[in-house]
């Protein structure tokens, strides 16, 4: 049984403390029945051999004067508590307390000496009065109040005004009863004050705190500074700092400092009130500038923000088409994109799905399907807060077709999907189609959305697919995924024969899995262009897209500016081309032969496409740019050219044309003679000045330059006349001239015959023609002289072979 009770207050947990010491190093143990608390350890002991219970008993952890140690336990000795389970009846009695003769079962009391207190309850239905019961209230002494030291300055600084008195602790409050304590400790304040102070402090002895005394630091108001500059700059200019001084009382000497100071254009300190700055780095700066008076002294301070904004980046500007006609249109567009378009993989799983994991899994007719991605993956990744505009997952078979498709993202709190209910709030539809064919090619391919989705940067994220063929199932499309994600990351609904909207507002759960496809998360980057305010020159026009149409080839300059900062960026610059239209006529041969080919170019530039339509001056004759003539007179052409704009242009080119001389032979054939006659032919010209070459065969004869020429063989000739004055040529006609070899040697057989008188005698007489030789065989191999088919084989003195 205790010597005294505990009160317990019905709410806490309380630590039952068990402590002894034989002060020895063993004893006989005793048992007692003990409970296991798994996982929880619900005892702590320490131990010690030949130790005080003093020692013992003030142990918290480790060993006790070098011996023992300490641990916990999970087993708890089995206790049974005794107490009184009762109704509170302190309510129903008459409450009263001596010295004073007060009231009340609850009182307060304050004693100037250590008193003793006795209480009685009276019962007024019974009218019977307790036994007194009896307090000692010790009145401890307080310590001494401390001793102020009051103190006078100029300005802003740290006083001087003190307290002292006993070895406790000084508290400081900014009330004489009550307040809030600003400072623990020290016989001066530690902080900076600019206006007149008073604190109350009392000193504390561990048990008892003293009365307060009042301390008070004076603060003589100097003159007023105040730091001015613009309140904003764009990166790249200056900042004139300065100051103002109200009233004349003080001579100042100032300092600068910045904070942040990297990028703010101070390095250290700056000393002076006016100073012109160049800050390198945008951002929000706090300029602080701290004047001194030595005569005061006096210390002031102040201090201004100053937002250094970033410049507009102008990413390209292009003109569309950069070259163009006279008269033609060109589209001038500038963007800024600070950050373009990025993708993200999320998952490494290289298995092929064969279940729900797809969200295009068709074993049933409708599919809801959402899937849990954790805000700390998608930031391993390098994602940051901003748009998600296209999500990819990696298909290894596609070509199927599925009705009312929708894709819709929602940022949620949970770690983990559950099969108490699929997420139904807070989705933003990024993308649905009435039919949605998923892609026949392998691969990763994206889904571009509708509607951008918001990622805080911070939350989780669900996916859901949703669709239904409203049917019993059909061809399934399947897409590479990770499967033995730590947490539920899958859940979804299945059905047959359900409408879109009916299975699309399900949110029970068929089933869940740890598996999820490999996704692609598209960023849509910093598209800035639409919020900025853009200007071209020349011509003063407004707007990121503007039309030009210059006569000349212009460069245009666009400045952008943000309409929050007043921060312009660099110029950025597009040369427009205008391209003339011109023509030049040429000929490869200005002067000619009659019928000869020449090549007429139109030598044309401009806005293309050109046309072109060539007149010898009666008629169209070609309508491309390059094209072969073979006048016979003297013509001129002239070309018409029209580019795109439809400008046209002419040009003329003349081809002077030479007749040709005449030519023919004054012999007439065949001529036929008998070798070894020759034959002289004589050209006939009508020009002055010709120049001949005889042809035989169409060959020209070496050397026969003459107007005359003697025939020595048989063939076809003809002359060419050129005319010495302008190189024009002209070929007769051929004739054919023969010259026929003599019969040949006549034969007599017999050659000399001898007959008898009276008797006769055949002769006859034949020509063989002209001699010939004839070879046969095609060896080319050269046999020596010993070979056995060689007639004149050496090897023996006589030799005989036939062939």
């Amino acid at each position: 049984m205790f010597n005294s009770p505990f009160y317990w207050d019905g709410t806490s947990n309380i630590v039952v403390s068990f402590c002894y010491s034989n002060s020895n190093a063993s004893n006989s143990a005793a048992t007692v029945k003990t409970d296991t608390y798994t996982g929880t350890n619900v005892a702590a002991y320490s131990y010690a051999d030949n130790q005080s219970a003093a020692a013992v008993c003030a142990t918290v952890t480790g060993s006790t004067g070098g011996s023992g140690g300490s641990s916990t336990s999970t087993t708890r000795a089995r206790t049974i508590f005794n107490g009184v389970i009762a109704t509170d009846i302190t309510s129903t009695y008459t409450w009263e307390w001596n010295p004073g003769a007060i009231s009340g079962d609850t009182i307060t009391v304050n004693p100037l000496v250590t008193t003793t207190y006795e209480v009685t309850a009276f019962n007024p239905v019974t009218g019977c009065t307790s036994l007194p019961t009896q307090v000692e209230v010790t009145v401890l002494p307080l310590p001494a109040t401390p001793t102020a030291t009051p103190s006078t300055q100029c300005g802003e600084g740290i006083p001087t005004a003190s307290v002292s008195g006993g070895t406790g602790t000084f508290l400081w409050y900014d009330a004489a009863t009550g307040g809030n304590l600003v400072q623990t400790g020290g016989t001066t304040f530690a902080g900076s004050i600019n206006t007149t102070t008073t604190w109350y402090v009392a000193e504390d002895d561990g048990t008892c705190e003293s009365e307060r005394a009042e301390v008070v630091a004076t603060v003589n108001q100097p003159d007023a500074i105040t730091a001015t500059g613009p309140a904003s700059i764009c990166i790249g200019g200056d900042i004139n700092l300065g100051v103002t001084q109200t009233g004349s009382n003080q001579t100042y000497t100032y300092t600068w400092t910045a904070s942040p100071e990297a990028g703010s254009g101070i390095t250290g300190s700056l000393s002076g009130g006016a100073q012109t700055i160049t800050p390198t780095a945008a951002g929000t700066y706090t300029y602080n500038i701290a004047g001194f008076d030595a005569a005061g002294p006096c210390n002031v301070s102040d201090q201004i923000t100053i937002v250094v904004n970033e410049l507009p980046v102008i990413t390209s500007a292009t003109g569309t088409p950069e070259a163009i006609c006279n008269g033609n249109q060109s589209v001038l567009t500038a963007e800024s994109i600070p950050a373009p378009p990025s993708s993200f993989t999320l998952g490494t799983g290289s298995s092929a799905t064969t279940s729900y994991q797809s969200p295009f899994y068709h074993l049933y007719g409708g599919l809801k399907d959402q899937f849990l991605i954790r805000a700390s993956e998608l930031t391993a990744l390098g994602m940051t807060a901003g748009q998600i505009t296209g999500l990819g997952l990696d298909f290894t078979s596609g070509g199927a077709t599925y009705n009312s498709f929708s894709l819709a993202i929602a940022p949620t709190a949970l770690t983990a999907l559950s099969s108490s209910g699929l997420v139904n709030t807070g989705f933003t539809t990024v993308y649905s189609a009435s039919s949605f064919t998923t892609p026949s090619a392998t691969g990763m391919s994206v889904i571009d959305f509708n509607t951008p989705f918001i990622w805080d940067g911070t939350s989780n994220i669900v996916i859901q697919f949703c669709w239904s063929n409203n049917n019993g199932g059909g061809t399934s499309s399947h897409v590479r995924y990770t499967s033995g994600l730590a947490y539920t990351a899958h859940a979804y609904y299945r059905a047959d024969n359900q409408s879109p909207a009916t299975l699309c507002g399900q949110t029970s759960v068929t089933s869940t899995s740890t598996g999820r496809p490999n996704f692609m998360f598209v960023d849509g980057g910093l598209n800035l262009t639409s919020s900025l305010n853009w200007a071209w020159n020349p011509g003063g026009l407004t707007g990121s897209t503007v039309n030009v149409t210059p006569s000349v080839t212009t460069t245009y300059t666009v400045i952008a500016t943000d309409p929050v900062t007043g921060c312009s960026s660099l110029p950025s610059t597009v040369e427009i081309e205008v391209l003339p239209l011109a023509a030049n006529a040429t000929a490869s041969s200005m002067t000619t032969c009659a019928g000869d080919a020449v090549t007429l170019n139109a030598n044309a530039t401009g806005g293309e496409p050109l046309s072109y339509s060539w007149s010898d001056g009666t008629s169209v004759v070609n309508n491309t740019a390059s094209f072969v003539v073979n006048p016979t007179t003297t013509t001129t052409y002239t070309v018409t050219v029209q580019d795109v704009c439809l400008n046209s242009v002419q040009s003329s080119v003349t081809v002077t044309v030479n007749p040709l001389p005449s030519a023919s032979i004054a012999e007439t054939g065949p001529i036929n003679l008998c070798s070894p006659a020759t034959q002289v032919i004589t050209a006939v010209t009508d020009v002055a000045n010709p120049e001949y070459q005889w042809l035989l065969n169409g060959t020209e004869i070496p050397a026969a330059t003459s107007a005359t020429y003697t025939v020595t063989e048989s063939g076809m000739y003809s002359v060419r006349i050129t005319n010495g004055d302008t190189d024009c040529p002209a070929t007769s006609s051929t004739i054919e001239v023969n010259i026929n070899p003599l019969p040949s040697a006549i034969v007599m057989d017999p050659v000399a015959p001898e007959i008898c008188e009276g008797t006769g005698v055949a002769l006859h007489a034949a020509s063989l023609g002209s001699p010939t030789t004839g070879v046969i065989g095609t060896g080319t191999v050269s046999n020596s002289s010993t070979s056995a088919t060689s007639p004149y084989k050496g090897w023996y003195g006589g030799h005989k072979v036939q062939f």
